[in-house]
C-alpha cells in the first residue's frame, strides 16, 4: 500500500510541476514581442516623458488617474486573472490599440482631446505606463534613454 501512495504522490507532484511550467511558458508566449511594441518600448519612448509632464501638470495627472481607474474597472469586468502574464498581455493589447488609434484615426484623437485638454493617446499611454510601473512589469530607469 505504501508503494502505491508514493507513486501517487510522485505523479501528483509531476503533474503540478508540468502545470506550473505550462503556465510560465504560456505567459511568456502570450507576451512575446511579435510586431507590436513591448511595454518597455512604450515606457522608454513615451511613458517617461508623459509621466514627467504629469508630475508638473495636475490636470494631466488627474486624467491619467481616471484612465487608470478605467483600466482597473475593465480588468475587473472582464475577469482577468491577477497574474503578471495576463496583465502584461492586456496592457500590450491596450497599448497597441492606443498606438493604432492615434496613427489610423487622428481625427478621433483631435475630437476626444477637447474633453480633457490632452490627446487621449497621451492620457492612455500615461495610464498604461503608470499601471505597468505600479504592478512591477516595467522598471523605472534613471539612466539616459537608450534608443535602439
Amino acid at each position: 500500500m505504501e508503494a502505491a501512495a508514493v507513486v501517487y504522490i510522485g505523479m501528483t507532484v509531476a503533474i503540478l510541476r508540468l502545470v506550473q511550467a505550462s503556465r510560465r511558458y504560456w505567459a511568456r508566449w502570450m507576451t512575446r514581442d511579435l510586431t507590436g511594441p513591448s511595454l518597455e518600448h512604450l515606457y522608454h519612448h513615451y511613458g517617461r516623458e508623459i509621466l514627467a509632464k504629469a508630475a508638473a501638470e495636475p490636470a494631466l495627472s488627474r486624467a491619467i488617474a481616471q484612465e487608470m481607474d478605467d483600466i482597473d474597472t475593465t480588468l475587473r469586468h472582464e475577469g482577468h486573472p491577477g497574474t503578471p502574464g495576463h496583465l502584461r498581455a492586456f496592457l500590450l493589447g491596450y497599448g497597441q490599440g492606443v498606438v493604432d488609434s492615434a496613427v489610423i484615426r487622428p481625427d478621433l484623437v483631435t475630437a476626444q482631446m477637447k474633453h480633457t485638454g490632452y490627446p487621449p493617446s497621451v492620457v492612455q499611454l500615461g495610464a498604461l505606463c503608470q499601471k505597468a510601473l505600479a504592478e512591477g512589469l516595467v522598471r523605472m530607469n534613471t539612466g539616459p534613454r537608450a534608443d535602439p
